[in-house]
């Protein structure tokens, strides 16, 4: 059953505009971070702010939530968005997306100790997904999601990052 919605609208709108200019599709995202007492750290993007801080057991105040909370919501939430995505396009109506994500770590890392990554070690994403498609379709659904994630490309591929020091304050 084809499903109509704004989402699906939109998109069609947007892919129309990519496919007619696709430098249109070209962006670069500035986000800042500064990092004032402790470990709060006050980031910003665009017209959005908000903070992230370390545990009080390592020295931070809990003004807001760990970065690895921001990183795993963001993993989480951009899995779901884009298996949202995939069936708008599809015209398959969506009843529940729900992603259960987990990571493995050990902390050893963040203090450069032995071999250890202070990265995760193990990533695993449960899905919970219903809608007006058969199982099959709902499965290949959810693997386009996680295909057109931009958030699961950044983790499970290979970047260059490239760092900028400006020493700051020196007379």
């Amino acid at each position: 059953m084809q499903h109509e919605s704004p989402i699906k609208a939109s998109l069609e709108r947007l892919e129309l505009a990519l496919q007619t200019r696709p430098s249109f599709g070209h962006d670069t995202t500035l986000t800042r971070a500064v990092i004032s007492d402790g470990f709060k750290t006050n980031c910003y993007e665009g017209k959005a702010e908000w903070v992230a801080d370390m545990p009080i057991g390592l020295g931070g105040t809990q003004a807001g939530p760990t970065p690895g909370v921001f990183g795993r919501a963001c993993l989480t939430s951009c899995i779901v968005m884009g298996i949202r995505i995939a069936a708008e396009r599809r015209g398959v109506r969506l009843d529940r997306v729900a992603s259960d994500l987990s990571m493995d770590w050990d902390s050893r890392g963040l203090f450069g100790m032995g071999d250890v990554s202070p990265g995760p070690s193990n990533i695993t994403v449960k899905l919970t997904i219903d809608g007006d498609a058969s199982e099959t379709e709902l499965n290949e659904i959810a693997a386009e999601g996680m295909r057109i994630s931009p958030w699961v490309i950044a983790l499970t591929q290979p970047h260059t990052i490239t760092t900028d020091v400006t020493v700051s304050g020196r007379t």
